[in-house]
């Protein structure tokens, strides 16, 4: 199977969006980007499909311009929005979830506030873009706008988009951007002044957050 590897990690990758409350239903969708130039490919979940029957086989293959290459069912109705975002910024991954915080936030600001140095992982800010219909072209370049400054934004009375080098990047990125979400409603709601991190802080974190982590030694 072609990109045996890329499918089966958009399956797992749905499949833990659902399991972590990030989806439900068949919401959202997942895709990677492999590949370069004329060899480039999309691997995108299909549209409407139940994700603990979706398999590796059902993940589509698609060129940059939309053009199926092995695919089964028809897309997602965000694939438009997937690739804008590859055309646009040098992302590999993208996640796009309707959590719950995200969706309330989203209604309510126009940036998710500087209340906490994780949002240094989004590359110091995260955006939120006007309300579009889904599957729209109007849509679909907000978010890739909003997102060529940006690990991750929020669509407006939607959900949320994350980018990454890799899926992994992207999947982390979306539960990050949802733990935001959350502590940013809770700051709200307390109805009182707060103190926001300052620009020099949030950078003063993101030089030093993107070598955070290690790897377990291999056995």
């Amino acid at each position: 199977m072609r990109c045996g590897r890329e499918r089966r990690a958009v399956v797992d990758a749905a499949r833990t969006l659902v399991a972590e409350g990030l989806v439900v239903g068949t919401a959202g969708n997942v895709s990677v980007r492999t590949g370069g130039g004329e060899d480039a490919l999309v691997a995108v979940t299909p549209s409407g499909l139940d994700y603990a029957a979706m398999t590796p086989d059902l993940v589509g293959l698609h060129r940059p311009d939309g053009a199926a290459v092995d695919a089964p069912l028809a897309p997602t109705s965000e694939m438009g929005m997937h690739l804008e975002v590859y055309a646009r910024t040098p992302a590999r991954a993208v996640v796009h979830t309707h959590s719950p915080s995200a969706v309330a936030l989203s209604v309510l600001v126009e940036e998710v506030p500087p209340v906490h140095y994780y949002l240094a992982l989004f590359g110091g800010r995260v955006p939120v873009v006007g309300y579009a219909p889904y599957g729209s072209a109007e849509l679909a370049e907000a978010a890739a706008g909003a997102l060529e400054g940006a690990g991750g934004c929020l669509l407006g009375n939607h959900g949320a988009v994350t980018v990454g080098a890799d899926l992994g990047q992207a999947l982390e990125r979306a539960r990050h951007l949802e733990w935001l979400c959350e502590v940013s409603l809770r700051v709200l709601g307390a109805g009182r002044p707060f103190r926001a991190l300052s620009a020099e802080e949030m950078a003063e974190v993101g030089a030093r957050i993107g070598g955070y982590g290690q790897r377990a030694p291999e056995r």
